[in-house]
Order: structure tokens, then C-alpha cells, then sequence
């Protein structure tokens, strides 16, 4: 008889090892099936957009010369264009963009996401295009009018400049005197 309850004793112990060996495997696995889910919530947020909303206005945020992806990231966290600047730098740094930002200034809407902003910070700013139709036959007087009204240029430094006539162009050589 003593033969059987050390045996039972030994199935006993060795089921109880077992059922703490499979407890720290489920354990290990429930921790990794949750950083993987936290990781995903993580990364996929970091990755969209900051807003939903459609009527949001762009920003305007300015990107000095020579600004790491660390700085560019610190100042679009600043505008509140995206939500980690640490994960800004190591997606550049992913994605090999760290060195093709360009300087300047950028209007960038909140409903853009991580991809288009750093598109956006790639392709450079937009040149700040303004279009005015001068009339046929208008004067200089004119013009300048038009100009000063649309807030283009400074009245006194357009006409000093005029009035100049040193514009370095080789075909404006030799123009009669108005």
C-alpha cells in the first residue's frame, strides 16, 4: 500500500508542476498577445490623422533650416498636428526621410495623416502664389496702386526701385525714359 501513495503523491505533485508550467505559458502568451494589441493601438494612432473633423483649418508651422526630424517632430507636436514626436523621428528614420525634410513655411490641415504630413514636409512648402490682373494700358502710377491695394509692396521702395531702372536684365538696356 505505501507503493500506491507514493505514486499518487507523484502524479499529484507532477500535476500540480504541470498546471503552474501551463499557467506561466498562458500568462506569457496573454502578456505578448497584449503588448502586440498595445503596440497596434500605439502605432495605428500614432499613424492617422489627429482630427476627424472636416471643417478644421490648416496650420501654419514653420520648419527652420537644418531642423532634425526630432525638431520638426517637437514642432508639429506644438501645433498639435501629431501626437508623438518621438514616433515622428523614428518613422522618419524608418521610412529613410530623416534628411529630405525641407525648411519653410507650410500650411498643414489637422485631417491629414502621418504619411501626408511628411509627404508634404518632403515634396517643400508651396510658393506663395498671388494673382493680379493689370489691366491693358495702365501707368505705373497705376500698377502700383493696384499693388499697394492688393498689400503686395511697399509704395516708397516699388517706385525707388523703378525709378532706378537697375533690374540687371539686359533686355530692359536702353528703354526710353517715361
Amino acid at each position: 500500500m505505501g507503493d500506491t501513495s507514493q505514486q499518487v503523491e507523484k502524479v499529484k505533485r507532477f500535476g500540480t508542476r504541470r498546471n503552474i508550467v501551463l499557467g506561466l505559458l498562458l500568462l506569457i502568451c496573454l502578456l505578448i498577445i497584449g503588448a502586440g494589441v498595445g503596440s497596434y493601438t500605439y502605432i495605428s494612432s500614432n499613424l492617422a490623422s489627429i482630427s476627424n473633423d472636416s471643417t478644421a483649418s490648416p496650420l501654419r508651422v514653420s520648419i527652420p533650416k537644418g531642423a532634425s526630424a526630432s525638431k520638426i517632430g517637437e514642432i508639429l507636436t506644438q501645433a498639435k498636428l501629431i501626437r508623438d514626436p518621438r514616433f515622428f523621428s523614428l518613422y522618419a528614420r524608418y521610412k529613410n526621410y530623416s534628411s529630405s525634410f525641407q525648411s519653410g513655411e507650410y500650411s498643414i490641415n489637422p485631417n491629414q495623416d502621418l504619411q501626408s504630413i511628411m509627404n508634404t514636409l518632403r515634396k517643400g512648402p508651396e510658393a506663395n502664389v498671388v494673382r493680379v490682373t493689370i489691366p491693358e494700358g495702365f501707368t505705373t502710377k497705376q500698377i502700383v496702386d493696384l499693388l499697394v491695394q492688393e498689400k503686395l509692396i511697399d509704395k516708397e521702395k516699388f517706385m525707388n526701385l523703378v525709378k532706378s531702372k537697375d533690374f540687371g536684365f539686359s533686355f530692359l538696356q536702353g528703354l526710353p525714359q517715361s
